[in-house]
Parts: C-alpha cells; sequence; structure tokens
C-alpha cells in the first residue's frame, strides 16, 4: 500500500478567533500565519513564541506553533503546545487531529487513536482526521475499520485519488480483488498522471496472477516515472515468472541504479534473477 497521509490541518481553523485579542498579540499573529504560508518555519515560531509571551491564553497561536514545529519534525515539541492548546480550547478538532499524527511518529499509536476520535467526534466531517484514523488502523491490520473510514471519507467527497489509492489497499489485503482493481481504477480516472496508481493496480493483478496485466501496469507507471526503482523490481519479478529472463535481467540492473540499497523483497528479486544468469 502507498501511504497518502491526508492532514488536513485547516490552518485557517486555528486563526479563526485570533481577532479578538490584544493589538500586539494579534499583529504577531497575523505576521506568523503570512510566514508560516511561506514555508518560514523558524520565524512562525519566533513570532507566535512573541505572542504567547503576550498573551499566554492565546490558544490559536499554541496551535499555529505547534504546526511549525511539526513542519520541523520536532514532534514533541508539537504534542507539547497542542496540549496546551486543547486544555485552552476543547473543541478544536484540528489540534486534536495534528496531536494525533504526531503521536502516531512517536509510535504511541493507542494516543494517536485516541485524539483522532476525539477529533471526529468534535466535528464528523473532519476528513483529515477520518484519514489518519484510517491509515492508522491500516498499519496495525484492521483493514476492516480503514475501509469504513476511508469509506466515510469519500461518502462527504468522492473526488480525492489519494482515499480511493488507499481504499484499494486496504481492500488487496483482505483479498478483495475486485473492489481493489475499482478503487485503483477510480484513482487513475481522478489523475491519469500518478504511478503510484497503476503500481498498486499491478500489485493486484500481480497477487490475482495475473501476470500480463501485471507487467502492463508497471509499465505505465515507469512511462511516468522513468527513476521508480519499485516499479522495475516489480517488474522484473513478474518477467521471470514468465521466463523472460533477459527482460527481467534488464529491469533488475536498471533497478540497482536507481535503489542503492534495496530493501528485503527487492534483494530477493535481485537474488533470483541473477541465479538464472550465473546458471546460463
Amino acid at each position: 500500500m502507498f501511504k497518502h497521509q491526508f492532514y488536513l490541518i485547516m490552518l485557517s481553523v486555528f486563526l479563526s478567533n485570533s481577532f479578538a485579542y490584544a493589538q500586539t498579540a494579534k499583529d504577531y499573529q497575523q505576521q506568523a500565519y503570512a510566514e508560516y504560508q511561506q514555508g518560514h518555519l523558524d520565524q512562525t515560531i519566533n513570532d507566535e513564541t512573541k505572542a504567547i509571551g503576550i498573551d499566554p491564553n492565546y490558544s490559536d497561536a499554541y496551535s499555529l506553533r505547534a504546526a511549525a514545529y511539526y513542519g520541523q519534525g520536532d514532534f514533541l515539541k508539537c504534542i507539547d503546545d497542542l496540549t496546551k492548546a486543547v486544555v485552552l480550547n476543547s473543541n478544536s478538532s484540528e489540534s486534536y487531529n495534528l496531536r494525533g499524527i504526531c503521536y502516531e511518529h512517536q509510535a504511541n499509536i493507542d494516543q494517536a487513536m485516541t485524539d483522532f476520535n476525539k477529533a471526529i467526534e468534535i466535528n464528523p466531517n473532519n476528513l483529515g482526521a477520518y484519514s489518519n484514523r484510517g491509515l492508522a488502523y491500516y498499519d496495525q491490520k484492521k483493514y476492516e475499520q480503514a475501509i469504513l473510514d476511508f469509506t466515510k471519507i469519500i461518502g462527504i467527497n468522492p473526488n480525492l485519488e489519494e482515499i480511493y489509492l488507499n481504499r484499494g489497499g486496504s481492500y488487496d489485503e483482505l483479498y478483495k480483488y475486485d473492489q481493489a482493481i475499482a478503487d485503483y481504477s477510480k484513482a487513475i480516472e481522478l489523475n491519469p498522471n500518478d504511478p503510484i496508481a497503476y503500481i498498486g493496480l499491478a500489485d493486484v493483478y500481480y497477487n490475482m496472477k495475473d501476470l500480463s496485466k501485471s507487467i502492463d501496469n508497471y509499465t505505465k507507471a515507469i512511462k511516468l516515472d522513468p527513476n521508480n526503482a519499485n516499479a522495475y523490481f516489480s517488474r522484473a519479478r513478474d518477467y521471470f515468472l514468465q521466463r523472460d529472463f533477459d527482460e527481467a535481467t534488464q529491469d533488475v540492473n536498471k533497478a540497482k541504479t536507481l535503489q542503492k540499497e534495496p530493501n528485503e523483497n527487492q534483494l530477493e528479486i535481485i537474488k533470483t534473477v541473477e541465479s538464472v544468469q550465473k546458471v546460463s
């Protein structure tokens, strides 16, 4: 499965009440938001720290500073700020959602799930929270629950390619290949230029032992992304199973140039294909 994290942080929510504060704090908040939109995370943090210094009960300032910390990969500081934010404003669905993401990065899945649940309880239409909870279910191999969350999102917005990719991957894990094919095909319909969708579809056909269709879809993915080592490795495996050893060898050699540190499955493909070369 190709995880497309769908955060939907909705920073506008963080700013919804910002204009009720003292003028100077408001100015720092506005400036911080402008800096954040430009990707200036250090300046965002500096400005929000000044806003908090003026008004320590400014929940939106903690929330936006947390988003900046998240962007820097400082998940502990992100969690700390969001904890302060939800104490000050317990109805911020997005604060719980983002804190859940941070907990997940810290491998604290139970707390992440608690926060995603809370985010959804506050706002039943929080698509990001459903997506993140669905991905967390997927990681826990709770594929049926993941499908329910992805389906909920599709019911609200049926035009999100990444959600079809994630639901398709969940169906694939449950051997529900027809549903998986339908979801990957819908993802391709929404975005015909995404190689990941073709790889997902190819993986399903491989699991169905339809090697011709799997090779065809890996080839489409490679045309869109000629540097996708995973597609070359997978296509090499399928060529090998079709006893097309020359094509398998070419793909393995290409994949090795693209990925210097193959994973365990890719190393097994290399070993298998190269064993035939040694025999011949």
